[in-house]
């Protein structure tokens, strides 16, 4: 309940946000306050995978209708350039369709990194640490997408759960 809770207030701080700024003193403040709830979200500890999903893209969504940015880091940017375009390639070489594409695959990047490292840590800290520990030893496991990040969190957790029977 309490995981349902949290993403009903985030919700409703949404639709503030996108329908009634009049309700904040200062628009911006109420934009960061959402940004930060979005960048925070975390799977209630005891609670079931498909319920943190379900959350997390309503929410998500929710961000999207309301056309709040969730940033545009140059970093992850010029990352998601190298990586769908090559290492001779910068953001100002692309075509405009190009560009759309990059910043909608750094999106999705960045939303899967959010809600991988939103999932309770007790039960996929050990598959969070091996996908840091793969990545430092030259392989990139990391998922490009929030239902990939899904999936690999279910396809995990019931193998550990065959694993300890």
């Amino acid at each position: 309940m309490g995981e349902k809770q949290d993403g009903l207030e985030l919700l409703e701080m949404l639709r503030k946000v996108c329908f009634n700024f009049q309700e904040h003193k200062f628009g911006p403040l109420a934009i960061t306050q959402v940004k930060q709830k979005y960048f925070g979200f975390k799977q209630v500890k005891g609670s079931m995978l498909p319920e943190y999903y379900e959350s997390f893209v309503n929410v998500r969504g929710m961000l999207k209708q309301c056309k709040v940015n969730t940033g545009a880091n140059p970093g992850i940017i010029d990352w998601m350039v190298k990586k769908k375009h090559g290492t001779k390639k910068s953001l100002a070489d692309l075509s405009a369709d190009e560009k759309t594409a990059v910043h909608d695959a750094k999106d999705e990047q960045q939303a899967a990194l959010i809600f991988l490292y939103g999932a309770e840590q007790s039960h996929y800290g050990a598959m969070i640490e091996e996908l840091e520990n793969a990545y430092l030893g030259g392989q990139n496991n990391f998922l490009a997408t929030v239902i990939e990040s899904y999936n690999w969190l279910l396809y995990w957790s019931s193998e550990a759960h065959n694993h300890s029977i």
